[in-house]
C-alpha cells in the first residue's frame, strides 16, 4: 500500500523505518502482555505465559477453581501477587503510552508532512483501572 502513495524513494524509505520501529515497539508490548510465540499445545513449556495467563491464573486461585474454598478471602500471597501483577501492568500500559505519545506522534508528523492521513488512536474505550 505504501507504494501505491506515490512517494519518492527516500520518503518511502523514512516512513518505512519509523513504521518498522512503531510496529516493534508494539509487539514488543504484546509481547508483554500476551504470549506471542505459542502455536501447540506443548509451547507453553518452552514459552511461559506472559501478564495475562498469570492474571487468569490468580484469578482461578482467588475464585477457587484450584480446589480452595470458594467464599474464602483471598490468601495474603494472592493479595500480595495481585500487587505485583499491577505494578508490571502499569508499567507495561506506561511503555504503550510512551510510544503513543512518542513513536506514534513522531510518525503521525512524518506522515502529515508528506500529505498523508495520521494514524488516530481512539480514545474512547473505556479502561478498567
Amino acid at each position: 500500500v505504501l507504494g501505491d502513495a506515490g512517494l519518492a524513494e527516500a520518503d518511502e524509505a523514512r516512513v518505512r523505518v519509523l513504521a518498522d520501529s512503531l510496529t516493534s515497539g508494539l509487539a514488543a508490548v504484546e509481547g508483554d502482555i500476551q504470549q506471542t510465540r505459542s502455536q501447540s499445545f506443548y509451547d507453553p513449556l518452552g514459552f511461559p505465559g506472559r501478564l495475562t495467563a498469570q492474571l487468569v491464573y490468580l484469578y482461578g486461585v482467588v475464585a477457587g477453581n484450584f480446589g480452595g474454598p470458594v467464599d474464602a478471602p483471598p490468601t495474603d500471597g494472592a493479595i500480595e501477587r495481585a500487587g505485583e501483577l499491577r505494578g508490571e501492568a502499569d508499567q507495561i500500559l506506561g511503555r504503550l503510552q510512551r510510544i503513543i505519545d512518542q513513536d506514534l506522534a513522531a510518525f503521525n508528523e512524518l506522515l502529515r508532512s508528506l500529505n498523508l492521513d495520521p494514524i488516530v488512536v481512539r480514545r474512547d474505550r473505556a479502561v478498567i483501572s
